[in-house]
């Protein structure tokens, strides 16, 4: 199904792809010039605070015998015992 001509796609297209480029163009005019760094708000950066993962991956290690939460692997398997 046609749903515009061959002749409109592709002047769409050339018409996107000069759009990108202006586009990227003045992102990077804007990032050379700081523009707006002395306006309200420019130097305030919100950032999450970093957290800090201490992973023991040594075979001595004991957090899975001292930790609660952490569940016993074993207690999920039926006993097969008898």
């Amino acid at each position: 199904m046609k749903f515009i001509s061959k002749a409109l796609f592709d002047s769409l297209e050339s018409d996107g792809e000069k759009l990108t480029q202006l586009i990227n163009g003045y992102i990077g005019y804007l990032k050379k010039s700081k523009q707006g760094q002395n306006e309200p708000g420019a130097n305030h950066i919100l950032r999450e605070d970093s957290v800090v993962y201490n992973l023991d991956l040594s075979e001595d290690s004991t957090i899975a015998a001292t930790d609660s939460r952490i569940p016993d692997n074993d207690s999920r398997l039926p006993n097969n015992d008898s």
